[in-house]
Protein backbone atom coordinates (compact mmCIF):
# COMPACT_ATOMS: atom_id res chain seq x y z
CA UNK A 1 0.00 0.00 0.00
CA UNK A 2 1.11 3.36 -0.63
CA UNK A 3 0.35 6.89 0.96
CA UNK A 4 -1.56 7.99 -2.27
CA UNK A 5 -4.61 9.79 -1.43
CA UNK A 6 -7.64 10.13 -3.95
CA UNK A 7 -10.12 12.46 -3.57
CA UNK A 8 -13.37 11.55 -5.19
CA UNK A 9 -14.86 13.58 -7.73
CA UNK A 10 -18.53 13.99 -5.51
CA UNK A 11 -16.04 15.56 -3.18
CA UNK A 12 -14.45 17.63 -5.33
CA UNK A 13 -17.63 18.89 -6.57
CA UNK A 14 -19.05 19.89 -3.27
CA UNK A 15 -15.95 21.56 -2.48
CA UNK A 16 -16.00 23.91 -5.70
CA UNK A 17 -19.84 24.61 -5.12
CA UNK A 18 -19.22 25.46 -1.19
CA UNK A 19 -15.32 25.51 -0.88
CA UNK A 20 -13.63 23.63 2.31
CA UNK A 21 -10.99 21.56 2.60
CA UNK A 22 -10.47 18.14 1.06
CA UNK A 23 -7.30 17.02 3.01
CA UNK A 24 -4.67 17.45 5.75
CA UNK A 25 -1.44 15.84 6.50
CA UNK A 26 1.92 17.28 8.73
CA UNK A 27 3.55 18.61 5.22
CA UNK A 28 0.26 20.07 3.26
CA UNK A 29 -3.49 21.03 3.21
CA UNK A 30 -5.45 20.86 0.00
CA UNK A 31 -8.74 22.69 -0.40
CA UNK A 32 -10.97 24.95 -2.42
CA UNK A 33 -11.75 28.15 -1.83
CA UNK A 34 -14.94 30.54 -3.42
CA UNK A 35 -14.96 34.11 -3.66
CA UNK A 36 -18.05 36.37 -4.55
CA UNK A 37 -15.87 39.27 -3.03
CA UNK A 38 -13.32 40.34 -1.23
CA UNK A 39 -11.39 38.85 2.06
CA UNK A 40 -8.84 39.61 4.42
CA UNK A 41 -5.06 39.87 3.60
CA UNK A 42 -3.23 37.48 5.35
CA UNK A 43 0.17 36.74 5.90
CA UNK A 44 1.64 33.06 6.85
CA UNK A 45 4.64 32.76 9.00
CA UNK A 46 5.22 28.71 7.75
CA UNK A 47 2.92 28.05 4.89
CA UNK A 48 3.80 28.53 1.49
CA UNK A 49 0.10 29.10 -0.38
CA UNK A 50 -0.25 27.66 -3.98
CA UNK A 51 -3.20 28.21 -6.06
CA UNK A 52 -4.83 27.23 -9.14
CA UNK A 53 -7.74 29.20 -10.59
CA UNK A 54 -10.82 27.32 -11.98
CA UNK A 55 -12.95 30.06 -12.62
CA UNK A 56 -13.53 33.55 -12.80
CA UNK A 57 -11.09 36.93 -12.26
CA UNK A 58 -10.09 38.77 -8.94
CA UNK A 59 -7.80 41.39 -7.96
CA UNK A 60 -4.83 39.98 -5.79
CA UNK A 61 -2.40 42.16 -4.34
CA UNK A 62 1.27 40.86 -2.93
CA UNK A 63 3.63 42.89 -0.21
CA UNK A 64 3.17 45.52 1.97
CA UNK A 65 1.87 45.28 5.04
CA UNK A 66 -1.12 44.14 7.02
CA UNK A 67 -3.03 46.97 8.52
CA UNK A 68 -4.05 46.85 12.34
CA UNK A 69 -2.91 42.84 11.85
CA UNK A 70 -4.27 40.02 14.35
CA UNK A 71 -3.41 36.80 15.12
CA UNK A 72 -5.78 33.84 14.38
CA UNK A 73 -3.71 30.99 14.80
CA UNK A 74 -0.77 29.47 15.32
CA UNK A 75 1.64 31.67 12.88
CA UNK A 76 -1.39 33.01 11.05
CA UNK A 77 -2.14 36.70 10.92
CA UNK A 78 -4.99 38.87 9.00
CA UNK A 79 -5.92 42.29 8.97
CA UNK A 80 -8.64 43.87 6.95
CA UNK A 81 -6.66 45.34 4.17
CA UNK A 82 -2.86 46.08 3.69
CA UNK A 83 -0.74 49.13 3.14
CA UNK A 84 1.38 48.94 -0.03
CA UNK A 85 1.63 45.92 -2.03
CA UNK A 86 1.66 45.75 -5.48
CA UNK A 87 -2.10 44.38 -7.52
CA UNK A 88 -2.36 42.27 -10.10
CA UNK A 89 -5.32 40.89 -11.83
CA UNK A 90 -5.86 36.44 -11.53
CA UNK A 91 -8.12 34.50 -13.48
CA UNK A 92 -9.00 31.01 -14.89
CA UNK A 93 -5.67 29.13 -15.33
CA UNK A 94 -3.44 31.11 -13.52
CA UNK A 95 -0.92 29.40 -11.28
CA UNK A 96 0.03 31.60 -8.03
CA UNK A 97 2.70 30.99 -5.69
CA UNK A 98 3.13 33.07 -2.37
CA UNK A 99 6.18 32.12 -0.48
CA UNK A 100 5.82 32.08 3.21
CA UNK A 101 5.78 35.68 4.83
CA UNK A 102 4.62 37.24 2.17
CA UNK A 103 1.21 39.10 2.69
CA UNK A 104 -1.66 39.08 0.01
CA UNK A 105 -5.42 39.37 -0.12
CA UNK A 106 -8.06 39.21 -3.11
CA UNK A 107 -8.90 43.18 -2.27
CA UNK A 108 -11.66 42.75 -5.37
CA UNK A 109 -13.59 39.70 -6.95
CA UNK A 110 -14.65 41.52 -10.71
CA UNK A 111 -15.88 37.69 -12.25
CA UNK A 112 -17.72 35.51 -9.91
CA UNK A 113 -17.14 33.57 -8.61
CA UNK A 114 -13.97 33.27 -7.98
CA UNK A 115 -12.93 29.72 -7.53
CA UNK A 116 -9.66 28.37 -6.63
CA UNK A 117 -7.45 25.59 -5.49
CA UNK A 118 -5.40 26.16 -2.81
CA UNK A 119 -2.40 24.38 -1.89
CA UNK A 120 -0.50 25.16 1.38
CA UNK A 121 2.74 23.85 1.65
CA UNK A 122 3.20 23.14 5.82
CA UNK A 123 6.79 22.18 5.39
CA UNK A 124 9.17 24.64 6.71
Amino acid sequence: MTDTTIIPSAQVTAAFAAGGSFLETSEYRLGMARREGPGDAEVHDIDTDIFYVFEGTANLVLGGELVEPRTVGPNEHRASSTRGGTARAVTKGDLIVIPRGVPHWFNEVSAAPFIYLVVKSTKP
